[in-house]
């Protein structure tokens, strides 16, 4: 059975040590050496300096781990990472990212809008072959599932709610930025572009519409076309963003290009350029696996030989 240990290792300073199932490192929170203790079969922690005395389980660790260097992030951070990406430093610090100057990275949150803690917790580096690349921490029991990116926007559950679907979480965060002011869309980005987390259907259930804003190639091609054989199961309104009809969209065009190449003038074409999508022939025969689909498709049985 795999431990917890490999997900503490994956944001303590130092890795866990120590013979049998408690094992110690330096306190991340008080830095006390040796004296963040961790039951790495049940996955508690605790900091047994009587200064501090943090407890926690794997998915309040990773809350209070992201909070303390949150809390230590300050504004030549921001305005060097909104440097690099062109995203605007206020949207970076209000969706909550953190520097962890301990490991030379940047920290973001995936937050659970129905409760404090967060539902995973990512990190991304920025220099190296896969400088930017996003990764979460190990899903050791299946308790950090894989959800939508919502970056701080109340989830609505209102009838005129609309839905901006970004592939991404980079391209999540520059769609905040381009849309600003001008609605009250609620912006969320899919984990990649052929995931769908359909456990978070609860999400769509009311609203007005679901607009689609995937890459300009063909993974985001494929995903739309998944995401819009999903939504519209529940017989919702479902737009996606054409490319086409966007004279500057090369190939592998994507949202945060659009801001950092067209931020005036982004919000204006990539809503004009919205089409209503349905679900194309012979897509749910796709999905059937060879499953006939109905009985009327039933050659008749005439005899039993």
């Amino acid at each position: 059975m795999e431990t917890y240990a490999r997900l503490y290792d994956t944001y303590l300073p130092d890795p866990l040590s120590g013979p049998g199932r408690n094992k110690t490192s330096d306190c991340p929170f008080c830095e006390a050496e040796g004296k963040f203790s961790v039951d790495v079969q049940k996955g508690k922690g605790q900091c047994l300096h009587a200064a501090c005395g943090v407890k926690c389980n794997h998915i309040s660790f990773l809350t209070k781990f992201h909070k303390a260097w949150y809390d230590c992030t300050t504004d030549e951070h921001y305005d060097s990472l909104s440097k690099a990406r062109g995203i605007s430093s206020a949207t970076l610090r209000k969706a909550g990212l953190a520097y962890d100057e301990y490991s030379d990275r940047w920290l973001l949150p995936y937050k659970n809008p129905f409760s404090t803690h967060l539902t995973n917790l990512g990190y991304f580096h920025v220099r190296g072959k896969n400088a930017y690349r996003i990764y979460k921490a190990p899903n050791i029991d299946n308790s950090l599932p894989l959800t939508f990116y919502n970056p701080y926007q109340p989830i609505a559950k209102k009838a005129s709610t609309l839905y901006y679907i970004c592939e991404g979480e980079w391209d999540t965060l520059a769609m905040l930025d381009i849309i600003k002011d001008n609605n009250d869309a609620i912006v969320i980005g899919v984990p990649g572009a052929l995931i769908f987390p359909e456990v978070n259907s609860k999400w769509f259930s009311s609203a007005k519409q679901v607009c689609l804003f995937y890459d300009n190639d063909e993974a985001g091609n494929l995903g739309k076309e998944k995401a819009s054989l999903i939504l519209h199961r529940w017989q919702k309104s479902v737009s996606a963003v054409d490319w086409t009809t966007i004279e500057s969209a090369e190939a592998n065009y994507d949202i945060r290009d659009m801001l950092t190449e067209h931020s005036a003038s982004a919000f204006a074409e990539l809503t004009s350029a919205l089409i209503l999508v349905t679900p194309g022939e012979g897509e749910e025969e796709d999905l059937s696996a060879g499953y006939v689909a109905s009985i009327s498709d039933i050659v008749p049985i005439d005899t039993f030989s």
